[in-house]
């Protein structure tokens, strides 16, 4: 079944253990009430319209950083969400799950503690994080504002020669009809 609408009333369900809403096309923000839902172990958010930041408070939810229960999958990508990983994120240092914050909008510097996480993650995938433009720090090489700023420098160069082409070409042309 298919979820076209915010889930208003999530946070009744507090024994929910389990949570898919993805592909959904879900707008507007992570609800406040899904931090109520104090048995919830897996979340899969992905594909959806989700936007704003992530909330602090989905890091600190005790079920989700309980390490027996992080055995699922914990998917927030391919939504809008912007500015910076909250750096509660490393905090569950027995860490055993597949986290999945790519192609969204985030910004700034990966937490420095997602490396103290433990052995499975201290070469953390960098699919986890691509395709947020401007995120950089570990796993991820340098920041991409750096290659974009780069690609910027490309395409300005490859305009320059452009316009000289196009000046040389004009040149030629009136020294023909000439």
């Amino acid at each position: 079944m298919k979820v076209r609408q915010p889930v208003h009333q999530l946070g009744q369900i507090r024994e929910l253990p389990l949570l898919d809403l993805s592909g959904n096309l879900l707008p507007g923000q992570i609800p406040a009430q899904l931090m109520l839902c104090k048995k919830l172990a897996h979340i899969d958010l992905n594909n959806n319209l989700l936007m704003g930041s992530l909330p602090r408070e989905l890091f600190n939810c005790s079920k989700l950083l309980d390490q027996s229960l992080w055995s699922e999958e914990f998917r927030l990508s391919r939504n809008s969400f912007s500015g910076e990983i909250p750096s509660e994120l490393g905090q569950p240092q027995n860490l055993q799950s597949i986290l999945d914050l790519s192609y969204d909008n985030l910004s700034g510097h990966i937490p420095p503690s997602i490396g103290k996480l433990g052995k499975q993650f201290s070469h953390w995938p960098p699919e986890a994080f691509e395709g947020n433009l401007q995120l950089c720090g570990s796993p991820l090489d340098r920041c991409s504002i750096h290659k974009r700023s780069s690609s910027r420098h490309a395409c300005d160069q490859l305009l320059h020669l452009f316009k000289s082409r196009m000046v040389d070409f004009d040149k030629m042309n009136k020294d023909a009809r000439a």
